[in-house]
């Protein structure tokens, strides 16, 4: 990990340590580099996506947490119980009964 920092342009370098190592907050950050806040976010995200890149690790999942993929969501949702029927499936994932 140290040395896929090493591999970062300086500003984007130090926007990932004023704000995740020191732990300021985007503003003081700012504040420090001497830019916007918004100038701070975008040094951020690419160095994020440069790290991920260079650590050839998955990649982020869309905002909100979910698969890129739908079908892959429904292929996750759990089979019914043995000799149930659709409305036994539909209680066990809302917790609600058939209507």
């Amino acid at each position: 990990m140290v040395s896929a920092l090493g591999t970062l342009p300086a500003r984007q370098r130090e926007a990932l340590v004023l704000r995740y190592y020191a732990g300021l907050p985007g503003p003081q950050a700012a504040a420090v580099m001497g830019i916007s806040e918004g100038a701070v976010k975008r040094h951020i995200w690419r160095a994020l996506t440069s790290l991920r890149a260079a650590l050839d690790t998955e990649p982020a999942r869309p905002r909100g947490g979910r698969p890129a993929d739908r079908h892959q969501a429904v292929n996750q949702v759990s089979s019914p119980p043995a000799g149930g029927e659709a409305g036994d499936r539909i209680t066990t994932l809302s917790g609600a009964g058939p209507r």
